[in-house]
């Protein structure tokens, strides 16, 4: 993956060489005594000579691997550059693929944290895209013409997979798994292809990072990867309503697909081919690998299986519960027009940015609530830090909500991203406010008021509406 921080960061390294404190030291040392069962994981993830980096924000660094020295083990004691989120990617210590993980209080959920995203950057590299049109967060939600069907047949799945992973035999372990490859394949028959390659997508992506991180913690934290399938079914019997900040889609989709597809990797394990990672990773989706091992391929089995699931299961009580969650579920943001209905009023700031130039800005979000409310469009809800900067522009928000947008361009075009502020009526902005209706070219902007600025040291066209005020400005194509 592209490095996330510059490179004149890792001279820090060389100048700064001391002994951790025990605790991170440890932290290290019990990663680097696991590195042979690592390596066993996925086929090219996790290298026995994979670097990484603990990083505490109290003390230091525990760096391994930096400099292009396999398992050496070095200390740098501050604040590490750069280290402004829980974990950076391809962090630049001089040796590539280098993941920084920030370890706090919850050492567990750590090291499972930085197993999962490592293997994102695996997959990123190594992973076939094949399946990327169905990638990013949104669903089209008119594609489910009965969302309480759709959510019990789904919640049924989710309980026999359970139930599956947890079979204390290998033929209840298979015929479970037949139930619930049953199921799938009958709760498809309602749907569109989108919303089919969208599930896969999510559990080839999320489910195979979920499968890693579990299994590479364990061994790490107890030397085996027995509680794995605990693991799986504690998420797969959890209650997706119980987030009520997440969006129906969020819940029912991308986090469904964590438990899903690491439940499916676990039974491959145990029932697929002994390809079924490489066969993974050139593109095959998790279930049809299963619904293959299993040899599932008449439908009236199919059928079969369905039904026994169903009414062992209670499938129609599950619909009732599943009608109630929706009905008592707050309502969540689903379109861009959804989320114009929260102010009166909106700042529409919209950015023109030459392809030549995209390295060059960085938008950055702290919030409570992110959904994705089109194709190309992430609404971002009362943010606790929201910040885009481009050259010659920047936007710094701080309890107003947000949706950002990305215009569809053709190959060479300039990328046209637009920022929608929602304000209430008693926001005041100065300058823009004092601007009569009707369009206006300046020179350069600066608005601020409490939690809102805007600086643009560019040519900058203002329209002023009643409900709207719509800044329009562009990076330069030459630094």
């Amino acid at each position: 993956m592209a490095a996330t921080l510059m490179a004149p960061f890792i001279m820090a390294f060389q100048s700064d060489v001391r002994n951790p404190p025990a605790d991170l030291r440890s932290k290290a040392s019990l990663i680097l005594d696991h590195s042979g069962e690592l390596s066993r994981i996925w086929p090219g993830y996790w290298p026995e000579n994979q670097g990484f980096i603990l990083y505490d924000p109290s003390s230091g660094a525990v760096l391994v691997g930096a400099d292009g020295q396999p398992r050496n083990v070095t200390y740098r004691a501050g604040k590490l550059p750069g280290a402004d989120s829980d974990f950076v990617f391809d962090y630049p210590a001089g040796t590539p693929n280098m993941m920084m993980m920030t370890v706090k209080n919850d050492w567990p959920l750590a090291v499972e944290t930085l197993f999962h995203e490592q293997f994102h950057d695996f997959q990123h590299d190594a992973f076939d895209k094949k399946d990327r049109r169905y990638g990013g967060d949104y669903v089209d939600l008119t594609e489910i013409t009965d969302r309480a069907s759709f959510t019990a047949a789904a919640e049924l799945e989710r309980r026999v997979l359970a139930d599956a992973i947890l079979a204390q035999t290998a033929a209840k372990r298979t015929e479970l798994s037949r139930q619930y490859v049953a199921l799938r394949r009958i709760r498809e028959t309602t749907l569109g292809e989108a919303i089919v390659g969208k599930e896969r997508y999510f559990e080839r992506l999320e489910g195979t990072a979920q499968y890693v991180g579990f299994k590479a913690a364990a061994i790490v934290l107890t030397g085996e990867d027995g509680s794995v399938a605990t693991q799986l079914a504690t998420g797969l019997r959890r209650n997706l309503f119980a987030n009520a900040k997440g969006s129906y889609s969020g819940n029912w989709f991308r986090t469904r697909a964590y438990d899903v597809g690491g439940a499916i990797a676990l039974l491959l394990d145990q029932l697929g081919p002994s390809d079924w990672k490489a066969r993974v990773q050139s593109g095959e989706p998790l279930d049809i690998l299963l619904e293959k091992a299993l040899g599932i391929t008449d439908n009236n089995e199919r059928t079969r299986l369905g039904r026994t699931a169903q009414a062992t299961y209670g499938a129609g009580q599950i619909l009732l519960e599943m009608k109630a969650a929706l009905a008592a579920a707050p309502k969540t943001l689903e379109s861009p027009a959804d989320f114009m209905r929260l102010g009166s009023r909106h700042l529409v700031l919209s950015i023109s940015i030459p392809r030549s130039r995209l390295a060059d800005g960085q938008e950055f979000s702290s919030t409570k609530q992110m959904i994705a409310v089109g194709r190309a469009a992430m609404a971002f809800l009362d943010v606790n830090n929201f910040q885009v900067e481009q050259p010659g522009i920047k936007l710094a928000l701080k309890g107003y909500s947000v949706m950002s947008e990305r215009a569809p361009s053709k190959p060479g075009e300039a990328l046209l991203t637009t920022y929608t502020i929602s304000l209430s009526p008693q926001v005041k902005l100065p300058t823009l406010d004092a601007l009569a209706p009707g369009t206006h070219s300046l020179d350069s902007l600066n608005v601020s008021t409490e939690g809102l600025t805007l600086h643009v040291d560019r040519p900058t066209t203002v329209t002023v509406t009643k409900d709207r005020i719509a800044v329009l400005t562009s990076v330069a194509s030459q630094p």
